[in-house]
């Protein structure tokens, strides 16, 4: 509502709005948010989870790096934001891993019988 008010009262020679403009936006919007949606429903439920936590580790590598390289110093809470970060992307993967292996290993007895 107001990014269509916003619209409204711009009088600039420059700026136009038609319907077009207007579907065009809003169909790349929905399209937009339904892939987050299946996004965040494929990282929940799928293997991209363990592959999204160690593609967030990007943060906690620059941290690392740029202590090593320039010689900056970690405060308290930096430390332990780091420590976290790894614990939980270890959390991640290993609790898939785990899982994994345990419903591979429990396929191959059900197929023994």
């Amino acid at each position: 509502m107001f990014c269509i008010a916003t619209i409204l009262l711009v009088k600039d020679e420059e700026f136009y709005f038609t319907w077009q403009v207007f579907g065009i936006g809003a169909a790349a919007g929905i399209m937009i948010g339904l892939g987050r949606i299946f996004i965040a429903i494929a990282i929940v439920s799928g293997i991209a989870a363990p592959a999204q936590a160690l593609m967030s580790t990007f943060a906690l590598h620059q941290t690392l790096w740029s202590t090593v390289v320039d010689g900056q110093t970690f405060s308290t809470l930096q430390a332990l934001g780091l420590m976290f970060g790894l614990l939980g992307v270890f959390t991640i993967s290993a609790v898939n891993y785990f899982v994994e292996h345990a419903i591979h290993e429990k396929n191959v007895k059900a197929a023994e019988k």
